[in-house]
This record gives structure tokens, sequence and C-alpha cells, in this order.
């Protein structure tokens, strides 16, 4: 390892830059001295000095992380191929060897808004918003004396909306009501242990790091005081998983708890005294290998947005009125030659909010129902893989009815579509 640590220096400030600037350069050569575990350290310490941007796609949370997930359609709970299962079944990480992926994903988000009603803004048109979102992600594995541990960040959630006029009558003033924005990164802290032969448990702790900003109007009728700032909270939660192997098929399970979040100070006047906390999750999946070089995964994933006020509470007692989701996804691989695996994947669900509920959404319109990967793994030799995904979430659109609370009235026959395509770059280094 030690040959090929400047090397690693140089991948590591290629990924991890900020304004043309290798931020960290000299102390990784310092870490890189002291060995591997502090290189990791040292790579993850990175991340947090660079903005995790996430999108909507599930709900307001990214459907799959990583090239090979999404490219197995956000299924595999069941079916453990990188240490994004850190995350996605922190059970499921006996079952692979020590390694670190680094993942580097672009999203093009389409969103447009075609305000109507009383409340509209007459000069408005049709909007659009069309942006370059970039996510970056690490997952690290490594093997225990007694089982296996992982941890990892990851931009995964999220929304961006920036519109180049007001929505509204009440916007018009100050140019508000036309941005929003919301990003989420989770750095789970993960421990799996065998039981039997073929049985594992594992339980995660998931610090959150969350900021917000808007200038949306309020239950006032008026834009956000805080005037698309940035506002910052901290949250933690966690996880408990199981994973069932046999050779031919294996199945898997993963709670994932509530996420219990500060306050955002800046937007009292906007979340009325709510945190925006994260709602429970649960996924669960099965693995079939016909062959050994076939694998087919399905997976059922439920949100409870019941469960968090701001995200489920009627609009006028300051929420969105999202309600539960139900998620069906499932994904095949084929490994095509000894280096080269091959993968597609749908998922498949339905909004988490209503047409009544349209109008008030227009600035976070998680309307994707269909979403279509595809993609590859490489072995390069050895130790080291790449990995790259091709992803198409199906153009959505949807009009306020008029029969919801005084804003879905005010703003009836409001239009509003959303879609999204993304590429996902990822590169594994095993140990």
């Amino acid at each position: 390892m030690k040959e090929s640590a400047p090397e690693w220096s140089r991948l590591s400030c290629l990924l991890f830059r900020s304004g043309g600037e290798c931020l960290l350069h000299s102390w990784h050569r310092i870490l890189l001295g002291s060995g591997r575990s502090l290189f990791i350290l040292g790579l993850v310490g990175e991340m947090l000095w660079a903005p995790q941007a996430g999108y909507a796609a599930d709900a307001n949370e990214l459907y799959a992380i990583g090239a090979v997930q999404k490219g197995m359609g956000g299924a595999g709970v069941a079916s453990p191929q990188d240490a994004t299962w850190v995350l996605l079944n922190p059970a499921a990480i006996v079952d692979l060897e020590p390694r670190i992926d680094v993942i580097q994903e672009f999203l093009r988000v389409e969103l447009e808004s075609r305000p109507r009603g009383i409340a509209r803004n007459p000069f408005a048109g049709e909007l659009h918003d069309s942006s370059i979102v970039p996510i970056t992600s690490l997952g690290v594995v490594w093997e225990g004396k007694h089982g296996t541990f992982g941890f990892g960040g990851f931009g995964m959630e999220g929304n961006k909306a920036d519109f180049p006029s007001p929505r509204t009558i009440p916007g018009l003033l100050g140019n508000g009501d036309r941005r929003s924005g919301y990003e989420v990164g989770r750095f789970p802290l993960a421990y799996a242990v065998p039981v039997t032969e073929h049985l594992a448990l594992g339980a995660a702790i998931v610090p959150v790091y969350t900021r917000f900003r808007t200038d949306s109007i309020t239950l006032r009728l008026v834009p956000a005081r805080a005037d698309h700032h940035w506002d910052v909270a901290f949250g933690v939660g966690f996880e408990l998983a199981a994973y069932y192997h046999q050779p031919r098929w294996s199945v898997g399970a993963t709670y994932s708890s509530r996420s219990w979040m500060q306050e955002y100070t800046l937007y009292e006047d906007d979340t009325v005294m709510w945190n925006l906390d994260l709602p429970q999750k649960l996924q669960v999946g099965l693995a079939f290998r016909p062959t050994p070089r076939l694998e087919v995964v399905l997976d059922f994933k439920h949100i409870h947005w019941s469960d968090t006020k701001l995200f489920s509470l009627p609009t006028i007692q300051g929420g969105l009125g999202w309600h539960d989701q139900n998620y069906y996804k499932a994904g095949v691989s084929f490994q095509a030659s000894p280096r080269l695996k091959l993968r597609a994947g749908v998922s498949l669900n339905k909004p988490p909010f209503s047409e009544d509920k349209a109008f008030i959404n227009a600035l976070s319109p998680a309307l994707g129902q269909t979403h279509l990967g595809a993609g590859f793994s490489y072995d390069v030799n050895r130790r080291s893989a790449v990995h790259m995904s091709l992803t198409h979430v199906l153009h959505e659109e949807m009009t306020d009815n008029g029969r919801g609370d005084i804003f879905s009235k005010l703003g009836r026959g409001t239009e509003i579509g959303y879609g999204e395509d993304s590429v996902t770059l990822q590169y594994t280094y095993r140990f």
C-alpha cells in the first residue's frame, strides 16, 4: 500500500476539490504516511467539506445510491454488492470483502410550473428550471475480529428549484416564492455479525446533516423572512437489518428509524416550529440465482411520511400534505464475462401527494413514478473495478384540482412537472 500512496492522493484530489483547489492535499500526504485507515478517515473528512446536493426520485430521496444500486433499479437489499450496502442493508456487508467505493453522480433535473388561479403571478407564464446536480458519496467496509464494520458518507436526499419568476402575486414583493433547496447527507456507522452459517444481523447509527433554504410563501401569504439563505440542522437515526443467505437464494430486510432533527431556526415562519424530521422506512427483498451467472432481485420499500408532521400535516397547518408511499423494485444482473457484469432494473411508485396538493408542492414536485436504470461493472484487476449506470425517470405532470385547502383553491389549475436523468460513475478498491 505504501507504493500506491501517491496514486491514491492524486485520485482523491481529482474527486474532491473545491474551486479548482485540492483543499487537503498536504494533509493527505501526512495521513497516507500513517497507514491505510488514516487515509480512509481523511477521505471521509474531506467529503464533509464538499456540498452534498441531492434530488428527488423516491419522493425527496434518491431511489438508489451508486452505479451498482442504480443499475438494479434500487433493488438488492438481499444481494450485497458494494460498500453502499452499509446503508441499504448493514447486515449484508458480512459477505463483502474489505473495500472502498467512491461515487460521483450527475443528475439532470427538469422542473416546470404553470401557475394558475386567482393567486397566480399574471406575468409568470410557464416556468422552467433545468440544472445539473452533482452528488458525491463514499463507503468503506472492513473486517473485524468477530464481525464486519462499515461507514460512509452518502448524499441521497433533497430538492432544488430555481424558477425565473415568482409563482404568486404575494411573491412579487421582493421577487420571492420561486426558489427552494434541501440537501441531506447521511453518515452511517455500521456493524454486522454472523449469527449462524447462513444468518447475519446488523445495526447502524446514522448521523444526518441537512441544510434548507427557500423564499416560498408562508401561512401569512408573504415570502419566508430568511429569503433563501441556508439554515443547517443535524440529527440522528438508526438502522436494524437481517440477511439470510443460501447458494441459490437470499433474503434481506432493513428497518430505518425516524431521524430526529434539530429545528431550522431561520425558517420558523415557514416550518411553523416543526422539526424537519425524516421518516421511518422499511425495505425487504429476495434475491434468486437460477444460474451462477444470472441473478434476479425483487424489493419492496415503504416510506412512512405520516410519522413526520412537516411532511404529512395539511398545508393550512404548516405541512406539505404527503401520505405514505410504497415502492416496487426489480433488477437483474448477468455475468457476461469473467470481468464484465451487466445490469438493468426498474422502480415503480405513486407520488406522495394528491392532486389537491399540487400548487403547494410546486417548489418540491416529487412526482417521479417510473425509474429505469441500466449499467455495468468491469474488473480492471484483482483489486480495482469501475462501474457506470444510466438512469431515467419518466416525465410526470400534475394539475391542482382546487378541491383542497385555501392554497389549493387559490392555485386551482396550477400545473407542475418533473423529469430526471442521471449518469453515475463509481470506483472500487479492494484491500
